[in-house]
């Protein structure tokens, strides 16, 4: 063990840099506590002071969950030591060792959006998005930010001709010695999505001019089946070469995939399909029938009992007995007039999008007017109903 005023450190790094090492250590009377201790070599360069001086009253300054929290700052002739949070590892080694399924890459994008949201409100971009400089706890899927070593305030629009970063994940306008912009980090967080569904680079390059090639003439390939369309849909808006068409920072803050319950968004397409292969239903007209089925109740603003227009319910599997729709609301969810209009938050005048939000957000049979379709769904695929139910 080694000493640093207050602190002890393993002899063994966990984590190397350019310039620095990263041990575990203790606090000397709470040994029960770790501790990150980056032990960063000093030098007398005045760009790289300035770039450490930086990142230090940046780290002091940012307090979020998901960004790596600076406890203690200790100055010695030769190093400078960064007293930092501990996670358990990165998000690359995390990445390449583990089965991430969709709702959590959710969860870990959003954390990382949220992180980046965060700083940007502090008028602070990044500049070094990569897999490496984002640490998480394994258990929890908790993501830190961290590495602010090439960060930087920003007032207004950003445009710099600072090249820094990490090639792989650099965006395409830096490469191309262009200037420096907000949307370059969206670029960086593509490649990072990409990454995490496709466990791979889409540009995987050794060196620029390989790499700007591909990235020119080659489009990103999604092939992994168990990611939704909508996922793979915002991350080649994430990876669009021209940043003036890129998307931008307002869009992803309110991206619908990123911050919708991940089963009331991923699989309704998948659902449809479901419905016409397993069943012999068109999976379309169906979703098109439970519409109709809700429209008529909102129209029908007089009719205050639903329970004629429901034949048979009792067939339905694992409804037991259940009498009446105010009975189905209890136990499955939103199906009268007015938690609709409150779910959709969409003017009643406007049918179309009423349409579109019933099918992102919650669907239920309410008043099935079509007793056979109903029937033969049963009859063919008790697996369907019951997905359809857990979107609920």
């Amino acid at each position: 063990m080694k000493n640093i005023e207050n602190y002890i450190y393993d002899e063994d790094y966990i984590g190397k840099g350019t310039f620095s090492k990263v041990y575990i250590g203790y606090e000397k009377t709470k040994i029960h506590k770790k501790y990150a201790i980056k032990k960063i070599y000093r030098k007398t360069n005045p760009k790289y002071v300035k770039y450490l001086d930086l990142e230090i009253e940046i780290m002091n300054k940012l307090k979020h969950v998901n960004i790596i929290e600076l406890y203690d700052t200790i100055y010695t002739d030769k190093h400078v030591f960064l007293i930092l949070e501990l996670c358990d590892t990165d998000l690359y080694t995390y990445i390449h060792k583990s089965i991430i399924n969709e709702k959590d890459t959710q969860f870990i994008v959003k954390q990382i959006i949220e992180a980046i949201k965060y700083i940007m409100d502090n008028n602070i971009v990044h500049r070094d998005l990569k897999p490496h400089n984002i640490l998480i706890n394994e258990k929890t899927k908790e993501i830190k930010l961290c590495d602010f070593g090439f960060a930087r305030e920003f007032k207004d629009t950003l445009l710099t001709d600072t090249i820094c970063g990490s090639p792989l994940y650099m965006a395409p306008e830096l490469l191309q010695n262009q200037k420096y912009n907000i949307k370059s980090d969206i670029w960086s967080l593509g490649i990072i999505m990409y990454e995490i569904v496709m466990k791979n680079h889409p540009f995987k390059s050794n060196n620029i001019t390989d790499l700007m090639y591909k990235i020119n003439n080659n489009k990103p390939i999604l092939t992994n089946s168990n990611f939704s369309d909508e996922c793979k849909e915002l991350i080649c808006d994430l990876l669009i070469v021209d940043y003036t068409e890129r998307m931008d920072w307002n869009d992803i803050f309110t991206n619908s995939w990123v911050y919708n319950p991940i089963n009331n968004v991923t699989n309704i397409k998948s659902i449809k399909n479901n419905i016409s292969l397993e069943s012999n239903i068109d999976g379309e007209m169906y979703f098109d029938d439970i519409y109709d089925s809700i429209i008529d109740d909102i129209n029908d603003t007089d009719d205050t009992d639903d329970t004629d227009d429901i034949d048979d319910i009792d067939d339905i599997d694992d409804i037991d007995d259940i009498d009446d729709i105010d009975d189905i609301n209890n136990k499955y969810g939103k199906t009268n007039t007015n938690d609709i209009e409150k779910t959709i938050n969409t003017p009643m005048t406007k049918p179309i999008n009423i349409k579109k939000n019933i099918e992102n957000e919650y669907i239920f049979v309410n008043k099935p007017h079509n007793k056979s379709v109903i029937n033969t769904l049963m009859d063919n695929s008790n697996e369907i109903i019951n997905k359809i139910k857990k979107m609920i």
